[in-house]
């Protein structure tokens, strides 16, 4: 508990968007890495073991790296999809097909409205799948390192 804790806390330190990918892989590398001291150190106060495992840390922190790149990944993806669907030239391109495909005679006010409502429920449902498949793969990959301690 105490090591998520630590590599929870180490993963949400903000830090500009410029430096969001280095960001994701350098505190993923960092929080897993003295995520995993934190718990041996609690670990060697209380006696269950009897020296810190240094190789063990290594292994976590190498962890770290592999999930902050995925996450950034992700992020990376998602800041795509923002940028795609907030696009006036996305909207037009939607616009027009709700006009060329509407049983109805629409005004370019009309359809252009409709396009930013279906852009945006578009943007959100992408970016959604974006980030329920980067949280999946991490957890995963959390898992596994977690049967790796055992």
């Amino acid at each position: 508990t105490v090591g998520g804790a630590v590599d929870g806390f180490i993963g949400g330190i903000p830090v500009g968007k410029v430096m969001s990918a280095i960001k994701s892989i350098g505190l993923g590398t960092l929080g897993g890495g003295l995520g995993d001291l934190a718990e041996q150190s609690i670990n060697y106060a209380f006696g269950n073991q009897t020296e810190i495992d240094w190789a063990e840390a290594g292994v976590s922190a190498a962890f770290g790296v592999v999930a902050g790149t995925i996450e950034g990944a992700g992020d990376t993806v998602g800041k795509y999809i923002e940028g795609f669907y907030s696009s006036d030239k996305t909207v037009k391109s939607i616009a027009n097909e709700i006009k060329d495909n509407s049983p109805r005679r629409m005004t370019n006010k009309k359809a252009t409205k409709e396009a930013k409502i279906v852009a945006e429920e578009a943007k959100q449902t992408e970016k959604n799948m974006v980030e329920n498949t980067t949280a999946v793969i991490i957890y995963t990959w959390d898992f596994y390192n977690n049967l790796q301690d055992e």
